[in-house]
């Protein structure tokens, strides 16, 4: 299974996931799981990016909030 970081961060979010412990549990999936870096989406998503010397701060696409 693979999921998809940027999404993931987006949307359930970070808090959600950190409360249900963990992507497993959140998903309820026993298996092995991959995460992507969110890389593509630092380019696919450019006008939603900044880049700086600390990383990728994105704006949310369906409220404008800052991610990382």
């Amino acid at each position: 299974m693979l999921g998809n970081t940027y999404h993931l961060g987006n949307r359930p979010g970070p808090e959600l996931l950190k409360k249900a412990g963990g992507l497993h549990k959140f998903m309820n999936w026993k298996r092995a799981l991959l995460t992507d870096s969110g890389g593509f989406q630092m380019v696919s998503l450019l006008d939603l990016a900044e880049i700086t010397e600390q990383g990728v701060k994105f704006k949310a696409p369906h409220d404008g909030s800052e991610c990382y």
